[in-house]
């Protein structure tokens, strides 16, 4: 039998939700414990937090309503919220387990429904430019998608090449010439001054809805050109003849007055979004362009060009007239319907790496007119991000009792908040732990506690810990310097609220040396030899952690540097020059016993044993690479303890986008019986590193039967799923990214069932 394999792309990039059971137990994302500021209820508060956001609408339950999805392209992060209100009134919930059924994505991602079967398909940057899933609901009703294409087209004398999209820019992708197929465009490769319209000719050519085909790509679209001005070179015609502005080889174009345009040197980096903004039905284009911080808005012309699309108009500034589109650096704008109202909105968002606003990053534009004839009003700089924890930039969050009524209250800091006017500077802020009714709540006390930002640090990670030996609790701060302020306790006791006063701005060691550990110091105060006297461990950007032991004979501060690798401990064996691992060490399982949890620039969490005794010498033993499954992204940060009172050890977790995620222990769960392999059914290799093979024969099912092939942990999470025909007869799934240990592989057709266990080694 002919083998086909169909490769399975699975969450492992993303914020993922699944995850396997270790010592019988298991972390899960949860929103149970409320979070409250000024007052109100922050119902997003454990999402994450934002910076690039890139909204995009699909109904992700089947329910009839349009939910939201969230792509951060550089946190390679992307987001489910589920709309929970009713029609015209939408109100959104964070529901990551919808999150499984996406695949990895790059740089943007568009949701349309390419062909038009009412199920949002996905549009990403794959390998090439433009790769295209096919969007199904599998038998839960969540959306999910599988690989269609990615797109090629056939150049006269040249042969077959990609439909081309500049790395890192968002493209355009629309019904671009109203024949009902979906059509792409994308700045040219060689200069990214020009637009390269890539046409669909599924309806010309008479092809089946579920296809595309480009053909006729042209050079200038709308007959414009981008150099590194602020707008457009407007009214291009094609230069010595050719057919498409540039195609001489020069990429001169020529205006209509006969005067040359040529360019002198390349232009990278647009943000497009197509919208029929004045309503003549031809789109529209608002575009970010990556030297300035505002928004162009062109306008098609194509009904006076005899339905050729030419741009006759510009704003340099949108919104003249209104509110304009002011963002520090590199301004991106998508088209979704974020209130609910069945009219689609402008949402504004940065889109740089270095130097985007963090905090005022979600510019909401709200359609107060009608779809065909849209009218966009200004309405916040701050939409979804007042609803969560969100301190800009990379979050360090702490779990400590401040105000000793026995509960573990919040402390968080950050890299920075970015305006564009100072430049990062981190703040602290503190949530007090309050019950009420069986709720458990957290309460904003203070978003500048302590007033740090007075000080002008750039990154603020707090630890606390008795460090100076004279029995109270003090606070340390890594900075992004790789350096540590020293806030001693200044309180009568450690049986009352502290009073930190900062005492060392730069902490130094028993030499009289500044502890500086190269970049990104994540403190951590832990008596780590066993000694009775807590000791100074210090996480970093390579990677590894520092160890300086605590040498003092009384109270003050004394340090020694012992090594720079303690453990051995890496958090990431592939990257030694921006690792970012940040510790917590805690009982987190029914063991009794402690483990090390180091978050990492992967977003992952790996678990430590081997210190427990006091040993600093021998290296420590990787339990897992990825522990519980959890993955938010990118430089995952940890904090551990009983939040809410229940016995059990709660997780919080930050990540780059200075937002923080919650994760409750699981129920305790045993390993289900089952066999690598039955009758009529296999799988190999196994055990398996980076994929293994789903293999049947034709009396488990046949020709066109449809066959389910589902991928779950222990606790019966589908991880991923595929629906095939049976004369396929076999399927590759891929499980780089997933932590080692067992899963199981169930194959189903209406006649038979078959439940195979997989070893999956990392």
């Amino acid at each position: 039998m002919k083998l086909f394999f169909t490769t399975l792309f699975l969450f492992s990039q993303l914020l993922c939700v699944a995850g396997f059971a270790q010592r019988n137990t298991i972390y899960l994302p949860d929103q149970s414990i409320k979070v409250k500021a000024y007052g109100q209820d922050r119902p997003l508060a454990w999402c994450g937090g934002f910076n690039q956001p890139q909204f995009q609408n699909a109904d992700l339950n089947k329910d009839g309503l349009q939910d939201l999805v969230l792509f951060e392209w550089y946190a390679r992060t992307l987001r489910t919220f589920i709309n929970v209100g009713t029609a015209g009134a939408a109100k959104y919930v964070y529901a990551p387990e919808y999150q499984r059924g996406f695949p990895p994505c790059n740089d943007y991602v568009v949701l349309v429904d390419y062909n038009r079967d009412g199920i949002s398909d996905l549009i990403h940057r794959g390998q090439f430019g433009f790769s295209v899933y096919k969007g199904y609901y599998n038998t839960g009703n969540q959306l999910s998608f599988t690989f269609f294409k990615d797109l090629f087209f056939t150049a006269p004398g040249i042969g077959r090449l990609n439909a081309y999209s500049q790395p890192s820019d968002i493209p355009g992708i629309a019904d671009i010439d109203g024949d009902g197929d979906i059509d792409f465009l994308g700045f040219d490769v060689l200069s990214g001054t020009v637009i390269d319209y890539f046409k669909n000719c599924q309806e010309e050519h008479h092809l089946p809805k579920d296809s595309i085909e480009i053909c006729n790509p042209t050079h200038c679209w709308g007959h414009m050109y981008q150099g590194f001005n602020r707008g457009y070179t407007l009214g291009l015609i094609p230069y010595k003849g050719s057919p498409n502005c540039g195609t001489d080889g020069t990429f001169n174009c020529k205006i209509v007055n006969g005067q040359k345009v040529v360019k002198a040197t390349l232009h990278q980096g647009n943000t497009m979004c197509l919208v029929d903004m004045d309503g003549d039905g031809d789109m529209d284009l608002l575009d970010g362009n990556i030297s300035f911080n505002d928004l162009q808005y062109v306008e098609n012309g194509r009904a006076q060009f005899g339905g050729t699309d030419s741009m006759i108009a510009q704003d340099t500034f949108w919104q003249t007239g209104g509110k304009k589109v002011a963002i520090t650096d590199w301004p991106a704008a998508t088209y979704a319907d974020v209130d609910g109202d069945g009219k689609r909105d402008i949402m504004v968002s940065p889109h740089s790496i270095l130097y985007g606003d963090n905090y005022q990053c979600i510019h909401f534009y709200k359609n107060t007119a009608t779809s065909s004839a849209p009218l966009f009003v200004y309405q916040s700089d701050t939409f979804f991000v007042d609803q969560t924890i969100d301190l800009g930039f990379a979050s360090y969050p702490t779990l400590y009792d401040y105000n000793r009524d026995g509960k573990l209250d919040l402390i968080v800091g950050s890299d920075g908040y970015y305006s564009g006017i100072v430049g990062d500077r981190s703040r602290l802020s503190y949530y007090q732990n309050s019950q009420s009714g069986g709720v458990t709540s957290l309460s904003l006390q203070s978003n500048n506690f302590l007033n740090i930002d007075t000080s002008d640090f750039a990154g603020a990670a707090p630890a606390i810990g008795d460090i100076d030996g004279d029995g109270k609790d003090d606070l340390l701060l890594g900075h992004s310097d790789g350096t540590i302020s020293f806030y001693k306790n200044m309180a009568s006791s450690n049986a009352v609220v502290p009073q930190w006063a900062l005492n060392q701005k730069a902490l130094k060691d028993a030499t009289g040396t500044v502890i500086s550990v190269g970049n990104y110091a994540s403190p951590y105060v832990y008596d780590i030899n066993a000694d009775g006297k807590p000791d100074l461990l210090v996480g970093k950007q390579t990677g590894y952690l520092s160890y300086y032991q605590n040498v003092g004979t009384g109270s003050g501060v004394a340090l020694s540097k012992i090594n720079n690798k303690l453990g051995d401990v890496r958090v990431n064996y592939f990257n030694d020059f921006s690792a970012w691992s940040s510790i917590w060490i805690g009982k987190m399982d029914t063991t009794g016993k402690p483990f090390l949890l180091a978050g990492n620039d992967s977003g992952k969490i790996v678990r430590y044993t081997g210190f427990q005794n006091g040993n600093v010498v021998t290296p420590y033993q990787r339990m897992e690479a990825a522990y519980s499954g959890i993955n938010v992204g990118s430089r995952s940060t940890i904090t551990g303890g009983d939040i809410d009172g229940d016995g059990k050890v709660e997780l919080i977790i930050g990540n780059s986008l200075g937002g923080l995620y919650l994760f409750k222990q699981g129920p305790v769960v045993g390993v289900p019986q089952a066999v690598a392999s039955i009758a009529n059914c296999t799988v190999y290799p196994n055990p398996s590193k980076g994929y293994f093979v789903a293999k049947w024969d034709a009396d488990f099912a046949r020709g066109n039967e449809l066959i389910q092939i589902r991928l779950t942990n222990l606790v019966g999470q589908t991880i991923s799923q595929v629906r095939t025909l049976g004369h396929v007869g076999a399927v590759s799934i891929a499980t780089n990214g997933l932590p080692s240990g067992v899963y199981f592989c169930e194959l189903s057709t209406s006649n038979n069932a078959a439940r195979l266990k997989v070893t999956v080694m990392e």
